[in-house]
This record gives structure tokens, sequence and C-alpha cells, in this order.
């Protein structure tokens, strides 16, 4: 829920201050009085001159003896003047409560596309695209974060790749102990290997170099 605002911030409001001495009252009228600050005796109007127009002007009167107070006061009623007032600050607040739905709004929509780009990049990678496995990919269709999508991706990619020999021939090769300990630059012979059988060689080399040099230590 936004902020709801019970008094008048004029940071972005032209305001012209009443001079009382060069104010030409017999040539004003004023329009919709308001209360800035009642209490230190501050007053918003509108002033319309006679060729019709418009300026927001302030008026203080904190003794009691400011004539354009006076004059306001002789037109209007205080009761008339907390009802202008009343009236303004809840226009005020649903202007924001406005503004503040709508900024939501946009912020949902673009977490929408994003979303939806996120699902449109995941089914355009070829494993997804080509794999069989329903499950994971309605999950990623019903995904609701681009976090969740990425998740359900790399979950379904890990298993279509455990299903491919060639994956999981360079898996198993690259875990035996001997292999994942060995300094031997053939391992990136098996990592960049194009078939079984090109793994499966690269191991044993590496794995024979490695008694090789078990024995020489002996």
């Amino acid at each position: 829920m936004p902020e709801v605002q019970n008094e008048f911030d004029l940071q972005d409001v032209k305001v012209d201050l009443v001079d009382p001495a060069k104010a030409k009252k017999d040539d004003l009228t004023y329009e919709f009085p308001y209360w800035s600050n009642k209490e230190h005796r501050h007053l918003i109007v509108t002033a319309v001159t006679p060729t019709g127009q418009k300026r927001i002007m302030s008026i203080m009167d904190r003794d009691g003896t400011n004539p354009d107070m006076q004059l306001i006061l002789s037109q209007y009623t205080e009761e008339d003047i907390d009802k202008n007032t009343e009236d303004s600050l809840k226009r005020r607040n649903e202007n924001i409560k406005r503004q503040m739905e709508r900024r939501e709004a946009q912020a949902a929509r673009a977490k929408q596309e994003q979303l939806f780009g996120a699902k449109l990049e995941a089914f355009e990678i070829e494993e997804i695209k080509n794999s069989k496995n329903s499950e994971f990919k309605r999950l990623i269709r019903k995904s609701k974060s681009p976090m969740e999508v990425a998740a359900y991706c790399t979950l379904l990619l890990n298993e279509e790749r455990a299903l491919d020999p060639l994956v999981r021939a360079k898996n198993e090769a690259l875990e035996m102990l001997d292999i994942k300990q060995s300094r031997n630059p053939l391992k990136k012979k098996i990592h960049s290997a194009e078939t079984v059988t090109e793994v499966m060689l690269y191991a044993t080399l590496i794995l024979q170099k490695e008694i090789d040099n078990a024995k020489k230590k002996k």
C-alpha cells in the first residue's frame, strides 16, 4: 500500500508570496483556499485577476493582521477551508496511489517479459528442444521466475548428458582417482574427445603413464 500523506509538500509548486502592502485586493478574486499549515495560519489559495490569469499564492497570517487573510476569511469560513484542505489531501493521496499502482503494474509487466524471455532462450538450447523428458520441459514452462527456469534447465541438461554415452565415458574416466590426480596433459584430450573410443584410448595412456611413474619411484 502506498504511504498516505497528511500534509502538503510545496517543493514542486510555484508559489508567489503575497506582500500585504502591494497586493491589490480589489483586483483579485480567490478560489479554493486550503491550509498548508493551519497551526501557523499558512494558507494556499488560487488568485484570479480580472483578465482570468490564475496564480497560486501563499498567505501567512501568524498574528492575525494580514489583510489578505481577512479578505479570504470574509468570503470563506474556516469550515470551508478545512473542507477544501481535506478534499485536496484526498485527491493528492489518490494520485499518489494511482502512481504507485502504475509503477507496480509496469514492474510486474517487466518481470513477466523477463520470465518469458528466459523460457524462450531455454527452449532454443538444442538438448532441451530435442529432449524427450516431457516432465522437465513442463516444469520449465510452468516456472515462475528466471531462476526457476535456470534450475530446471540445469537438471534437464545434466540428465540428458548423463544419458549420452560419450559424456558418461568422459565423466567416468575423469573420475578415476589416478586420472583425477594426474597432471598429464592428455586429460585435455579426454575433454575434447569426439568418440568413446578416443576417451578410452587417452584414459589408458594416462593410466599406463601413471603406472610407469610409480614403478620408477620404487
